[in-house]
């Protein structure tokens, strides 16, 4: 039987459909940790996170997709994708790629359910492309390195362990340098 869903706007007028996303709407990096009962682990865990949400992260294999050619030539390589069918998400990365950036992928996905930059509603499919470098993945990419590399966490590991690398600080995190690089960016942090 099918049944018409009523869609909930938000004050910006864009659409939020998906029950489990109405939970992370609006959140950031820091609340969605802290409600994930994740915001005191090192290296934070994403199965926790998602568990909690309730959101699928699922390994895929990209190239199998057909009717995105002329993207994957603008854009680059597709790295991860969320998928919305009713009341459930789910988060898909690329199976080939090393658990480091399969971690920041979903991150960088969930951060696209949490901001307000793109409008989920029945059947929405977001990619994040290699090379899209537009705000709204700018913004996601941040909120990524924000959930993964919590700032009070990092501070407490540069003032605990003397004369601390960038290197240890990805290795502890389980994030890429270049992600660690730009999250001390972010934080005006000099090692």
């Amino acid at each position: 039987m099918y049944e018409k869903r009523i869609q909930e706007v938000n004050e910006e007028g864009r659409i939020i459909m998906c029950d489990v996303l109405k939970n992370i709407h609006g959140k950031s990096a820091d609340d969605i940790l802290e409600m994930c009962g994740a915001d005191d682990e090192i290296p934070v865990s994403l199965n926790r996170i998602m568990n909690f949400l309730k959101i699928s992260a699922i390994p895929y294999d990209f190239s199998e997709m057909d009717g995105i050619k002329e993207q994957v030539e603008k854009k680059g390589e597709i790295l991860g994708a969320v998928v919305i069918k009713g009341d459930n998400a789910g988060i898909f990365y690329r199976a080939s790629d090393s658990n480091n950036r399969q971690r920041f992928t979903i991150a960088h996905e969930l951060a696209h359910c949490c901001l307000d930059n793109v409008d989920f509603k029945e059947g929405h499919l977001q990619f994040r492309m290699e090379n899209d470098k537009d705000s709204a993945e700018i913004q996601a990419n941040t909120f990524a390195g924000a959930l993964l590399v919590p700032e009070s966490k990092l501070r407490e590991f540069i003032k605990r362990i003397p004369d601390i690398t960038l290197v240890m600080l990805a290795d502890i995190f389980k994030v890429s340098e270049s992600v660690m690089q730009r999250r001390l960016e972010v934080l005006d942090i000099n090692l």
